[in-house]
Order: C-alpha cells, then sequence, then structure tokens
C-alpha cells in the first residue's frame, strides 16, 4: 500500500500524518539526526516526483522535530553518559580484516577499491563517491588521485 508499482513510496498513501506516526515509532530507536534525514529524503521525493509539497511538511514538521530535539537533548543531558560514543574509530586491524573480506566479495574487486580509495583519502574533504577513472593516475607501484577542486 506505501509502495508502488517501481517501489517508490506511493505519496497518495504515505501521508504526512503516517509519516509522523512513522517518526514517532522510529524516535525510540534512533536519533534526532537520522530521522531528519528521513524527512530531507521524503522532501526529496516530492521534488523528484514534481508534486507540490505539504503544508504539513513545513511549519507542522519543524514543531514536531524541535520538540523532539529538545527531548533528547533533556534526556542526554539527565541521563548516564552511554559507554560507546555514537562514532566508532575504524582500527587498523579491523580495516585489514574489511580488506580481506572485500578481496573475496565476488564484485570484481570494486568494494575492495572503495574501501581502500575511502581509508586512504579519508582526510580529504573530496568525497570518493565523486571520483572518476580519469582521476586515477598510476605511477610506479602506487595509484595517485587528482583532485581538480580541492
Amino acid at each position: 500500500r506505501f509502495f508502488d508499482a517501481d517501489d517508490d513510496i506511493n505519496l497518495s498513501e504515505f501521508t504526512p500524518s503516517v509519516f509522523e506516526r512513522f517518526l514517532v515509532f522510529k524516535s525510540a530507536s534512533v536519533k534526532t539526526a537520522t530521522l531528519s534525514g528521513y524527512r530531507s529524503a521524503i522532501k526529496d521525493l516530492y521534488r523528484v516526483k514534481r508534486v507540490a509539497l505539504p503544508p504539513e511538511y513545513r511549519d507542522d514538521m519543524k514543531q514536531l522535530f524541535s520538540g523532539m530535539k529538545r527531548m533528547e537533548a533533556d534526556q542526554d543531558q539527565t541521563s548516564t553518559p552511554k559507554n560507546t560514543p555514537g562514532k566508532q574509530p575504524l582500527t587498523y586491524s579491523l580495516y585489514k580484516e574489511l580488506c580481506n573480506s572485500t578481496l573475496v566479495a565476488g564484485d570484481g574487486g570494486f568494494s575492495h577499491l572503495f574501501l581502500t580509495s575511502q581509508w586512504n583519502l579519508m582526510c580529504r574533504s573530496m568525497s570518493v563517491q565523486t571520483l572518476q577513472c580519469q582521476h586515477l593516475v598510476a605511477k610506479d607501484d602506487s595509484v595517485g588521485v587528482i583532485f581538480v577542486k580541492t
């Protein structure tokens, strides 16, 4: 019911009130920032499908998110600190393990190339997702990356 024949969200069925109930349900298990990403994705879907964004996604949704952020901040302030932060460092030993698993992934080396490129370029402001073959330069036993825009 909520998906059309192309497996896209059916915007006539997945109304703002349904989306709001979904957000409230998910708020028990994910952070408000994640929910905000869901909202951005829905708004983008309206844009892509060239359907007018319902007014409920504007002020009503802003009010809902303000409340959720406030409640999350209150809970974070009064609860005991978590043992683990939101983002964990990728240790070198885990990186090696990931590299070994991507070597046997059966995708022609794509996941290995992506993982190692991501690791080696993590301090760059440019994303690996924008890399193209013409950005890669072979030099002796290494591969260089040309960033046109830095």
